[in-house]
């Protein structure tokens, strides 16, 4: 190989290197502070991902904009995790989902409703 080929080369190795770095940086440390703050679940929802609804147990979904979601808290401080843990205190069979948004008007509660079904 030439020396502009042999450069080339590794330049693109470089490159292909550092934005995998970079990705795998990214989900790491996005996740750890994910679960810290924001707690987005794989669905979209902010919580715990909740399964399919226990037996005997109540679900409880929430629906709604900013303070519904949670907005300038922790995903542990939102009303709707804090109402469920207040559940879980009183030894109640119900869950909680947070279906909650930022700027949640009702077409888009309806999709979500939807999505969540």
């Amino acid at each position: 190989m030439n020396k502009k080929a042999t450069s080339l080369l590794l330049s693109l190795i470089s490159i292909i290197l550092i934005i995998l770095l970079i990705y795998i940086a990214d989900r790491v440390v996005g996740n750890k502070f994910n679960k810290i703050y924001a707690g987005w679940n794989p669905e979209g929802y902010r919580g715990i991902k909740k399964e399919k609804k226990k037996e005997g147990y109540k679900r409880v979904v929430t629906v709604g904009g900013s303070t519904t979601f949670g907005y300038g808290t922790t995903y542990l401080h939102s009303w709707p995790n804090l109402i469920e843990q207040k559940f879980i205190k009183n030894s109640s069979k119900v869950d909680v989902v947070n279906l909650g948004h930022l700027s949640q008007g009702i077409w888009a509660i309806k999709k979500d409703l939807e999505h969540y079904d």
